[in-house]
């Protein structure tokens, strides 16, 4: 899972993800492979595919919609929101 992160009260919009797993901040940097790799991770996400990280199962209750990403206020988005949010990303 990932978590969309406002860093500047000033500036209120993402500049910065926190894959939850390990409490990673990544930068919006096309050059890192971190910020490649949740690109890649949330457009590659399918219908149902909702699973941790470490290969497990999150709760049975979970909508086979939701993606791995959560906007910066904890709400998970669906696997649309979440694919056309990244689709504007540098």
């Amino acid at each position: 899972m990932y978590k969309l992160t406002k860093t500047n009260v000033l500036y209120p919009v993402a500049s910065i993800v926190i894959r939850i797993s390990d409490g990673a901040f990544i930068p919006f940097d096309p050059a890192n492979k971190d910020y490649q790799n949740f690109k890649t991770a949330v457009l590659d996400q399918q219908p149902g595919s909702l699973v941790a990280e470490d290969g497990d199962s999150f709760s049975i209750n979970a909508n086979p919609n939701d993606s791995i990403l959560e906007d910066a206020d904890g709400n998970v988005m669906t696997i649309d929101e979440a694919k056309a949010y990244v689709r504007t990303l540098p």
